[in-house]
């Protein structure tokens, strides 16, 4: 592989791996009780799920929407969900 596309693979890699282990939100709901509930969007979700898959199929791997199989959810459940 090329150089930039290795790089290209670890810094993607990295990234997903981040989101990972501390969950990255970019939305943001008031329970009215002082707390929020911070929660992904379904566009964030779809980006996370498709640099995956892509990474997945550079390294000739079976994505992970595949590998868990079609009855796996794909994100938890969020207690507060605002629409989008």
């Amino acid at each position: 592989m090329d150089d930039k596309v290795l790089k290209l693979r670890d810094a993607t890699r990295a990234l997903l791996r981040h989101i990972d282990a501390a969950p990255a939100y970019d939305k943001m709901a008031d329970c009215g009780c002082g707390g929020v509930d911070p929660y992904r969007s379904d566009e964030f979700e779809a980006l996370i799920r498709r640099a995956q898959e892509a990474l997945a199929e550079l390294e000739g791997e079976r994505p992970p929407g595949e590998a868990a199989g079609p009855s796996a959810p794909t994100r938890p459940a969020c207690a507060i969900r605002q629409p989008t």
